[in-house]
């Protein structure tokens, strides 16, 4: 048994899961109710429903909610299929919310109810949050008068008169009611299927198998596609693109297989700036008519006492925290608060908050920074680390300062998150890392597709966006992102994922550790980077997609996660980009660990967050080929390229497919462990990526021995273009100890005179296999604009100024404006590159050009670092000689100061 308290935690909550739960005797059917909830037309029905299933959940999983929710609609059916086949599950369906209320709570699981109000928000918040400490249902005076849509039984069909958009959500689209009924626009382009909005709709074929749309302006071009579950790309169209207006019928027998009871319903026109009105939509009879509603209406609440009223015991929000904080904070869950942002897709999560007594509370303020007392009070009465379930407004700022309480997130709402949490597991398991690459590491260029979201809850729940049930998973190597957390929290959900698994599925920690923070901002860093490892460790994985997009220090963070401890250290990260302009990189630690940061320069180059929307539709298998290679051709293998994308595995095989073989290789993480660290093994650096005629770059050689495999004195010698020199003919060194690393600096001079070319250096130890290449960009002409020891020619504004420490330049700035400008004479005829290298930074910075009254930003209020080059006449668009100046802002809106090491300007004729 492990003596690690962490992990033992989470084995004995796995243990007494199965043990709570062990009442049938083997081979028995374990029962629970299975109750449709797709998106709910009332916010207290919505609230009432998680509400309930997170109170009988407590104990034992009892009730299973059907959502459909956006992540992946065909999830909740795949689950139940799952749980009836391997679980021994046996759902009995419910037919409304009104027979699961009156269900449950004669099973006496449901002690009363606690009236509010819905006009303010906070209310149902405190409703829910009482509710869950004294197991009571939150109804309003509606609900409890039955004249709400599902407990009036008026939510069986839909006649939509279009006069309240809010029933539909949002499809990459938009849209508004009018006179003419509700319009429906798009702001994103496509050629393959409609943009705009979506509802769901009950279905009943025998019923009402007629849908009528009456369409009453179009510009352009409109669509109606319905989804029950399918990849959109499967998806029927019920209405075919047309510019035609009038009203519309499809028989929905020649679409849909009986047996469906839920549709999504979307409604799209094909391109930016086509708009479509509709004036009505209606399912009807088989004669054509529109059907009679007999509502059968449950006397759900006959048994149920009011045994708490809140109305109008508020005068306002404000006193409504005010005293929730101070009479229900206190008995509270300490280990996780719910954030309840308004809408379905967010509160479904909140079965969990309540089957764990947690503090439900929404702060308007959407700028954390300025005053939110609320948000802090709530995370403050956690202990650290805690977890904050649900979203915000701002992600960004939402989780910096839950980092900065020492707190994580466990971001936006996944369904049945309480059912899973009581769900046992068979026996203890480990998702796999499995090696298959058994060749030594070679001079390519390694592609790793990893995915999955692996900071939220709702994507594990979600079947990994749809793309785990693709057809082509097993055939290429994808990464899966995990929450190493729901090893506590619901490893059943886990438990799948570790016996599906295919050998080319590997998994790896989301950020960044045991939940999403930024974890360079948090005060307690050592205990988060404690309670981490022990998550990974129990799940079996150890490489950590790690966050921090507000800045960025390896000795602070990663050499935390790396150190020798009571559980296994990170063996590799996958770091995300600090912010757009951020290039590639392949960096090492001190003790040989690999960080492997995705291109995200440009959008038209970034390979992390992005959407396959984000790739030319025309051809987005040859665009993610495009920008693959395009990394490759600036960086000598061996090198690792990180493709961060929600891209399905028969995306990703295509694109395996078009890569040259001899130059690339697609593995898994467990593979990207042991490659990258081998490939650690001997690194070279240069203090900058371009040189004109007869100019001198310093390179920096670095051997690590992560593993105990380079541990021999050896030789490291070099091969330079003709014509180049170097300081030293070769580097005799020692022996490299365990996890430590040897440094060696020399001096390399280009030839006298060269042309628009790129050279290749290339470094060999006597005791490795593989050489180690430099690529360094020859320019005709090339100027030093500083080198950032002296502050001469520099001028400070607003706040901004310059000082110089271990020769290097450190701006800094007390506001957003803050700047520091010097001149530079550049001619824009000549195609200009301007290379910056930045050490690091405090925060968000930017750089700009500036003539006259003109300003251009090469870099707008991002965190990223290295060697950034900008394509002056590119980015600018200027012609001819200029004097312009060059501007540096190192506190935009979220740090004050940046590190400059150099600034050079190169012409490319």
């Amino acid at each position: 048994m492990t003596r690690d308290p962490i992990i033992a935690t989470i084995l004995s909550l796995m243990t007494l899961s199965a043990a709570a739960f062990a009442g049938p005797a083997p081979g028995a059917q374990h029962e629970a109710y299975l109750l449709d909830m797709s998106e709910p037309e009332n916010a207290g029905e919505a609230l009432m429903g998680v509400t309930l299933q997170g109170l009988v959940n407590r104990d034992v999983p009892r009730l299973f909610l059907r959502s459909h929710f956006w992540v992946n609609p065909a999830s909740d059916d795949f689950w139940v299929r799952y749980l009836t086949e391997k679980k021994a599950f046996h759902f009995t369906k419910l037919h409304s919310l009104g027979e699961a209320v009156a269900r449950l709570s004669g099973e006496g699981r449901i002690k009363g109810l606690v009236v509010y109000d819905p006009v303010r928000y906070a209310d149902s918040c405190i409703a829910a949050t009482i509710a869950a400490q004294r197991d009571l249902l939150p109804v309003t005076p509606e609900m409890l008068a039955y004249r709400t849509p599902m407990l009036a039984g008026a939510a069986s069909w839909v006649e939509d008169d279009m006069s309240r958009p809010g029933l539909w959500g949002d499809w990459f689209g938009d849209r508004k009611s009018g006179p003419d009924g509700m319009t429906v626009t798009t702001s994103s382009d496509t050629e393959k299927q409609p943009r705009g909005v979506q509802r769901w709709v009950k279905l009943d074929l025998n019923q009402t198998p007629f849908l009528e749309i009456q369409v009453e302006k179009v510009s352009g071009a409109w669509g109606v596609m319905l989804n029950v579950g399918a990849r959109d790309s499967d998806a029927p169209m019920a209405f075919p693109f047309s510019s035609g207006t009038g009203v519309f019928r499809c028989d929905l027998r020649k679409l849909i297989a009986h047996g469906e009871d839920r549709a999504l319903v979307r409604i799209g026109v094909r391109s930016k700036g086509d708009a479509v009105t509709v004036r009505r939509l209606r399912l009807l009879a088989p004669d054509g008519s529109i059907p009679t509603v007999q509502p059968a209406v449950i006397d759900c609440f006959r048994d149920l006492k009011v045994l708490e009223d809140l109305r109008g015991r508020f005068s306002d929000e404000e006193s409504a925290y005010a005293w929730a904080v101070q009479t229900l904070l206190p008995g509270c869950s300490k280990k996780m608060a719910f954030s309840a942002i308004p809408g379905w897709w967010n509160m479904m999560g909140a079965d969990l908050a309540v089957a764990r007594r947690a503090f439900l509370f929404h702060q308007n303020n959407k700028e954390i920074r300025k005053d939110y007392p609320l948000f802090d009070t709530v995370l403050r009465s956690l202990e650290p680390p805690g977890a904050l379930l649900g979203w915000g407004h701002s992600e960004w700022l939402m989780t910096w300062r839950t980092s900065e309480l020492g707190n994580y997130v466990l971001c936006s709402g996944a369904p049945n998150l309480s059912f899973w949490a009581k769900v046992p597991v068979d026996r203890l398991f480990s998702l796999p890392e499995p090696q298959r690459v058994k060749a030594p590491l070679e001079r390519k260029h390694y592609v790793v597709f990893y995915s999955g979201d692996g900071d939220a809850p709702k994507t594990i729940a979600g079947v990994l966006n749809g793309d785990w049930t693709d057809p082509a998973r097993g055939r290429v190597p994808m990464a899966w992102g995990i929450q190493p957390c729901l090893m506590e929290l619901c490893p059943a959900l886990l438990e799948y994922y570790a016996h599906a698994a295919t050998p080319d599925d590997s998994f790896f920690s989301g950020p960044s550790g045991g939940g999403y923070t930024y974890p360079i901002t948090m005060p307690n860093l050592d205990q988060f980077v404690d309670y981490s490892r022990g998550c990974m460790a129990a799940a079996g994985v150890s490489t950590l997609d790690e966050w921090d997009l507000v800045k960025l220090d390896f000795a602070k963070v990663h050499q935390r996660f790396t150190a020798p401890g009571r559980n296994a250290p990170v063996r590799c990260f996958l770091q995300a980009p600090m912010g757009m302009g951020q290039p590639a990189a392949n960096l090492w630690l001190e003790d040989g660990t690999p960080v492997v940061i995705a291109e995200n320069t440009t959008p038209d180059s970034s390979l992390w967050a992005v959407m396959p929307n984000d790739f030319d539709r025309k051809d987005p298998v040859s665009d993610v080929v495009r920008r693959i290679t395009a990394v490759a051709d600036a960086q000598e293998p061996p090198y690792f390229i990180a493709v961060y994308s929600h891209m399905s595995p028969s995306f990703c095989r295509e694109v395996e497919r078009r890569l040259d073989k001899e130059r690339f290789k697609v593995i898994g993480v467990g593979d990207l462990e042991r490659l990258s660290r081998e490939a650690g093994e001997l690194t070279a650096s240069a203090d900058r990526s371009g040189v004109g005629p007869g100019g001198s770059m310093q390179v920096d050689l670095a051997l690590h021995n992560p593993d105990g495999r380079t541990g021999q004195p050896g030789t490291v010698t070099w091969t330079l273009p003709p014509r180049w020199t170097a300081s030293e003919k070769s580097w005799q060194h020692d022996g490299v100890p365990l996890r430590g690393v040897l440094r060696h600096s020399l001096t390399i001079t280009s030839s006298a005179a060269q042309t628009r070319a790129q050279a290749r250096i290339l470094f060999h130890d006597s005791w490795l296999p593989w050489e180690r290449g430099l690529r360094v960009e020859c320019y005709p002409e090339s100027r030093t604009v500083t080198d950032c020891a002296t502050t001469e020619g520099w001028e400070g504004g607003n706040g901004g100024k310059v000082d110089v420490a271990d020769g290097q330049g450190q701006f800094s700035g007390t506001q957003r404006f803050s700047r520091v400008l010097r001149s530079v004479a550049i001619d824009f005829d000549r195609s200009p590159i301007l290379e910056v290298i930045v050490p690091k930074y405090d925060g968000k910075w930017g750089v700009s050009l500036i003539d006259g009254a003109s300003e251009v930003r090469l870099l707008n209020d991002s965190p990223v670092m290295g060697d950034l080059a900008f394509d002056l006449a590119k980015r600018t668009g200027w012609t001819g000689r200029r004097t312009v100046k060059l501007a540096i802002y190192p506190a935009m809106s979220f740090g004050t100061w940046v590190t400059l090491k150099s600034i050079a300007l190169h012409y490319e004729q």
